[in-house]
């Protein structure tokens, strides 16, 4: 769960590292490079809070233009869907009105056929979120609004399209019988002329199994892979595979010692290999990077050290030409005491390096993942830039 200043903030903090055990993770720790890179970075677009604010989404490549959300800003500060060039030209396309059409949309858009499809944390008929569309001219339409019971509640995460599916998971909701509402994974298929949901999966929240899903699932093999923030037999968050069958297994279960503590970003996929980064754990609960087999194998690549190689990494990984890029929350330049994140590089043999070191100025505390356009990085930041409301940032590594 990110850590900016949102309204449903929980809280980012550490528990006391116990005794290292290395019995279930093989180590190959990498060494950061502390010094500025020679990347170059510039803000493409800094928000104002009429146009949006504290954008905590990356960005869909539709045909050139990046389309993104902020999660505050707009008609009654419920958020909003944007558009912007690579040149900075910004456009609100469509500004939620709480009710029926949904507030704070966290997670990424996914472009299918040249319409874009989200979901809101909050608003809908019920008030638990909802899965939504909106077509590129910004004509919006709600296609589930979540009850909040057993169907689940706050989709934090995008959606993910397989073979005409929507498949997402919801961070609440889906009361177990025994144990406490610990989220779902749901799917939404066109029915007639509407869309109808159904919950593949309800976390039990018991230690066998995760709690509170916040990321989007990743397609690989069949199999959709996702993360959760809590759950386990340490109550550190878990890696679990579903098939599009609701048949969930947790492929390992974090201890919040080496191996890393809560999971909110999600995996991504490179050479059939699962890669990813946890927020706190780790080298004095900094955060981590690891990869994991699609066998359960867990290795930890990199324990980020904070400040100069950042702390707190909050967001889903990117690979560009065989190489992942991501962001730490914080870490980095101090300025006015405070920590304002970074952008990194990390090999998948665990070499770190800073790219950049957010100043406030230029953007701070950024929470999404990367994108890719013709070589460059694009990404947000929910704070900082000239308004401290946000910003649109590239990077060319």
């Amino acid at each position: 769960m990110f850590c900016a200043s949102i309204a449903i903030l929980t809280g980012c903090g550490a528990n006391a590292l116990g005794p290292v055990s290395h019995d279930t993770v093989s180590s190959a720790i990498g060494t950061p490079n502390y010094g500025r890179a020679t990347s170059s970075y510039r803000v493409v677009f800094n928000f104002n809070g009429g146009d949006g604010r504290t954008p905590a989404a990356g960005l869909t490549d539709v045909r050139g233009t990046l389309y993104g959300t902020t999660d505050r800003g707009g008609s009654g500060d419920h958020g909003l869907v944007f558009s912007v060039t690579p040149s900075g030209t910004e456009q609100a396309l469509y500004k939620f009105k709480g009710q029926p059409d949904g507030v704070f949309p966290l997670g990424d858009l996914i472009n299918v056929n040249g319409t874009l499809y989200g979901t809101t944390y909050f608003g809908g008929k019920n008030g638990y979120g909802t899965v939504f569309s909106l077509t590129l001219g910004g004509k919006e339409r709600v296609l589930y609004s979540f009850k909040g019971g057993s169907d689940g509640a706050n989709p934090h995460a995008g959606l993910t399209y397989l073979n005409g599916v929507f498949y997402g998971t919801t961070e609440n909701g889906g009361k177990h019988k025994t144990y406490y509402p610990a989220g779902t994974v749901f799917k939404v298929v066109r029915s007639g002329s509407g869309y109808a949901e159904s919950v593949l999966y309800r976390f039990n929240g018991d230690p066998t199994d995760g709690a509170s899903p916040e990321s989007r699932l990743t397609p690989l093999n069949g199999l959709l892979y996702g993360t959760t923030w809590q759950g386990g037999q340490s109550a550190a968050g878990t890696i679990f595979s579903i098939t599009t069958n609701g048949n969930e297994r947790v492929l390992y279960a974090f201890t919040g010692k080496a191996d890393g503590l809560h999971v909110p970003a999600g995996l991504t996929a490179l050479n059939g290999t699962l890669y990813g980064t946890t927020i706190s754990g780790g080298y004095n609960f900094h955060g981590t990077v690891f990869s994991i087999s699609t066998g359960a194998a867990l290795q930890t690549l990199y324990e980020f050290k904070g400040n100069g190689d950042g702390s707190d990494p909050d967001a889903n990984l990117t690979a560009l030409h065989g190489t992942l890029y991501g962001t730490t929350y914080t870490g980095g330049v101090q300025r006015r005491h405070r920590y304002e994140g970074t952008v990194f590089s990390v090999s998948t043999t665990g070499s770190e390096k800073v790219l950049h070191l957010f100043t406030g100025r230029d953007g701070g505390d950024p929470v999404a993942r990367l994108s890719v356009l013709n070589d460059t990085l694009y990404g947000t930041a929910a704070m900082g830039g000239t308004s401290q409301r946000g910003v649109v940032f590239a990077l060319t590594p």
